[in-house]
C-alpha cells in the first residue's frame, strides 16, 4: 500500500507541475491549493468593484476565492467567466505601511561600518528594522515587482502560468514556518545580507560588469522577476557574451541580444537533514569582498537588531522545528538554465545535494562524449575549403553533471559557486562555438594522420604496410594493430609544436620513412585544432579552468599556419596564462607570437567565439 502511495504522490506531483499548460478557471486554482493543503473557501455574495471611479455606475459584480495558510492569505476576485480582475495578499508578519519595494536603497539606510576586528576582518552591523527589501512587499499596482502584481499578472493569460509555480513556493514556505520562525522574513532577511554583500562590492566598483553582478562575488540580489511572473529572491550573476550584448542594450538593439541571462531562485525546500540556521552561521562567516582597486578584503557581516538577539539567545539556533509538519528545512539556488560543472568540482566545495535536470540540452552530446571517453572528435570546417580534424580533450577523468538547483550549507556558499557556475557556463560558450563550425560528417571519427575510416578500424591497405614496414607476423591481431596507431594518434595531438626537428611518428614511417621535420606539411590530412581541457586549480579561489590550444590551418593566404596557445578561465573571465603561471615556458615561442596569443585570448574574453578569434588573429 505504501508503495501504491507514493506512486500516487508521484503522479500529482507531476501533475501539478504539468498545470501551468491548463487553462484558468477558478475551480481548477481552488483544487490547486487544497493540493498544497490550503484552507480555501468561495465567497459568492455579490461584491461591488468600481473599475473607473469617476462613474460610480459603471460597477462589476464578482467573487471572491480566498486561500488562506498559517501565515498567508490570498484573495482572488473574479468575475463569473473566470476573469481574474484583481489580487489581495495579506502577511501575518508583515507590516502593511504601502511603501512598496525599494530594490535601490543605499548602504547608509540599514548598516553601520565599524573597526576592523583583530583578525583584520571590516565589521558591519545591519540594521533589519530598516530593511525596505521584501519579496513579498505589497506596495501599490504601479510598483511592477509587487508581489500582488506578480500573482495578478500570473492570471492574466488563457494559462495558469506561473501561477502554480508562486502558489506552491508561498505554501511551501507556510508550510515549513513555525512559532519560532517566521520564513517569510527570514528570506527577506537573508536577501538583506546577500545585498549588503552585493553594495559594499559595487560601492568602489561602478563599472556596469560589477553593477549588472558579472563580477562580484555573488551577483545581483533582487525581488521578484516581472518579467516572468516569478516570486521570490534572485540573484543574477552571469550573462552569454557579455560584451556584445551590453553594446546591444546600449544601442536599443534589444533584439539582437544573443545567448542566456543567467540568474538562481533562493528556494526553501523541506530536507531531512541536520537543521541550519543560516543568519546566525553568517555572523561568523568571513567574506572576501572586492574593495577598493579590485583588492580583495575580509567583512563579517552581522544584525543588531533586538531579533538576532533573541536569536543568539537559543542554545543552537532560532529555528526549531516545531511547524506543522514538524519538518526541517533547507535553502537551495534553484537555476533558471542547467549548467555543466564537474561532478568533484561539487565535492571539493562540499556541495553534495544538488538535482540534475532531466531534459535534454543542447550540450548534452557533447559533454556525454566527453564523459564517456574524455573527447570529442570531430570535422571541422574552420577552413572552408580544407576540413580540419578537431578534438576536444580533458586530460582529468572527471565527470560533467547538468545541474539545475543545489543545496547551501551556508550562505557564504554562493561567494564559492556563483565564480565557478561563471567558469563552466563560459567553457561551455567556447566549446559550443568551437563545434558550430564542424563540416557536416559526425559519423566519421578519423586519426590524426587519416588512418581510421568511418567504423573506427584501419583499412586493410594500411595495415598491411604497418605489418611489412616493422616485419611484424602475419598473427598479428587487428587490436594490437589500433593500438600502435593510438600511440600515434596521441602523439601527433601533444601540445608541442608540430615542427619541432627530430620528431619521428609512425604513421609518418609508413608513409615513406620521412620525419616530421623533413615532410613537407601540404597536404590537408595534417590540418586540425585541439581543445584541451588540462586542469582545474583546486587551489585557486575561484577553481580556474586551465586549457590549451593548438592546431595546424591554412590561413588566407593559403600559407601554412601552426599555434599553441595557453588560457584559463576564472569567474568567467578567460585571461592568458602568463610565464610565472607556466610549469614550462617554452623560449622558442617568438615576440610575434606572443602578440597573437595575447590578442587571441583577450578577443575570447570579449566575444566567447573560438571560430571567430581563430580566423581573426591567426588566419586573416
Amino acid at each position: 500500500m505504501s508503495r501504491f502511495n507514493d506512486s500516487l504522490d508521484e503522479c500529482l506531483i507531476k501533475l501539478y507541475d504539468y498545470s501551468s499548460n491548463f487553462n484558468i478557471s477558478i475551480e481548477l486554482i481552488q483544487k490547486l491549493a487544497q493540493h498544497l493543503k490550503l484552507d480555501t473557501f468561495v465567497d459568492k455574495d455579490a461584491y461591488s468593484h468600481i473599475f473607473e471611479p469617476t462613474k460610480s455606475s459603471n460597477k462589476i459584480k464578482f467573487q471572491r476565492l480566498s486561500i488562506a495558510g498559517s501565515f498567508i492569505l490570498i484573495d482572488i476576485d473574479f468575475t463569473e467567466k473566470n476573469k481574474i480582475i484583481n489580487v489581495s495578499l495579506s502577511l501575518a508578519n508583515h507590516n502593511d505601511d504601502g511603501s512598496g519595494n525599494t530594490p535601490s536603497f543605499d548602504l547608509k539606510d540599514h548598516i553601520k561600518i565599524e573597526e576592523k576586528d583583530e583578525k583584520g576582518n571590516i565589521l558591519v552591523k545591519i540594521d533589519s528594522t530598516e530593511n525596505r527589501l521584501s519579496f513579498l512587499t505589497k506596495g501599490n499596482h504601479e510598483t511592477e515587482a509587487s508581489a500582488e502584481n506578480i500573482l495578478l499578472s500570473s492570471l492574466q493569460e488563457e494559462k495558469l502560468s506561473k501561477f502554480p509555480f508562486n502558489l506552491k513556493f508561498l505554501a511551501t514556505l507556510d508550510k515549513l514556518s513555525s512559532a519560532d520562525e517566521d520564513l517569510f522574513l527570514y528570506l527577506d532577511k537573508t536577501a538583506l545580507i546577500l545585498k549588503t554583500a552585493y553594495l559594499l562590492e559595487t560601492k568602489y566598483n561602478h563599472d556596469w560588469l560589477y553593477t549588472d553582478g558579472l563580477y562580484t562575488s555573488i551577483g545581483k540580489i533582487s525581488t521578484n522577476d516581472p518579467a516572468n511572473s516569478q516570486l521570490g529572491v534572485f540573484i543574477d550573476f552571469w550573462k552569454d557574451f557579455r560584451y556584445i550584448n551590453h553594446e546591444y542594450m546600449s544601442s536599443g538593439s534589444h533584439k539582437l541580444i544573443l545567448g542566456n541571462s543567467y540568474k538562481g531562485l533562493l528556494n526553501i525546500k523541506a530536507s531531512d537533514s541536520t537543521q541550519n540556521d543560516y543568519l546566525i552561521q553568517s555572523k561568523d562567516s568571513v567574506w572576501r569582498l572586492i574593495s577598493k582597486d579590485g583588492v580583495k578584503e575580509s567583512y563579517k557581516l552581522a544584525f543588531n537588531d533586538d531579533t538576532q538577539s533573541k536569536a543568539l539567545s537559543t542554545t543552537a539556533s532560532s529555528i526549531k522545528s516545531s511547524n506543522k509538519n514538524n519538518s526541517n528545512w533547507i535553502l537551495s539556488l534553484d537555476l533558471n538554465y542547467p549548467v555543466y560543472v564537474h561532478l568533484q568540482a561539487l565535492e571539493f566545495l562540499g556541495m553534495t545535494n544538488y538535482k540534475m535536470t532531466d531534459e535534454k540540452t543542447t550540450d548534452s552530446d557533447l559533454f556525454g562524449k566527453l564523459n564517456d571517453s574524455n573527447e570529442y572528435n570531430y570535422n571541422s570546417s574552420v577552413n572552408k575549403d580544407s576540413p580540419s580534424k578537431l578534438r576536444i580533450v580533458q586530460h582529468a577523468s572527471q565527470e560533467y553533471i547538468p545541474i539545475s538547483s543545489i543545496s547551501l550549507n551556508s550562505l557564504i556558499d554562493l561567494s564559492q559557486l556563483i565564480p565557478v557556475l561563471r567558469n563552466y557556463i563560459v567553457l561551455a560558450n567556447l566549446l559550443r562555438t568551437l563545434i558550430k563550425e564542424t563540416a557536416h560528417n559526425p559519423s566519421i571519427f578519423v586519426g590524426v594522420n587519416g588512418a581510421l575510416n568511418r567504423s573506427g578500424e584501419m583499412s586493410t591497405e594500411t595495415k598491411n604496410r604497418l605489418k611489412a614496414s616493422l616485419k611484424l607476423p602475419d598473427d598479428v591481431t587487428d587490436e594490437e594493430l589500433m593500438g600502435l596507431s593510438a600511440v600515434t594518434e596521441n602523439s601527433a595531438f601533444s601540445t608541442a609544436q608540430i615542427n619541432k626537428p627530430n620528431i619521428v611518428d609512425l604513421n609518418s614511417f609508413i608513409k615513406g620513412g620521412l620525419s616530421e621535420a623533413e615532410r613537407p606539411l601540404t597536404s590537408t590530412e595534417d590540418l586540425y585544432i585541439q581543445f584541451s581541457l588540462d586542469d582545474i586549480d583546486y587551489s585557486s579561489p575561484n577553481y580556474d579552468l586551465l586549457i590549451s590550444m593548438d592546431g595546424l590551418l591554412v590561413n588566407s593566404k593559403g600559407d601554412l599556419v601552426d599555434f599553441e596557445v595557453k588560457f584559463k578561465i576564472l569567474n568567467g573571465v578567460v585571461s592568458e596564462i602568463k610565464a610565472e603561471d607556466k610549469e614550462d615556458v617554452d623560449m622558442d615561442v617568438d615576440n610575434e607570437q606572443m602578440n597573437k596569443n595575447e590578442k587571441f585570448v583577450q578577443g575570447l574574453n570579449f566575444t566567447e567565439d573560438i571560430i571567430k578569434v581563430l580566423q581573426y588573429v591567426y588566419l586573416d
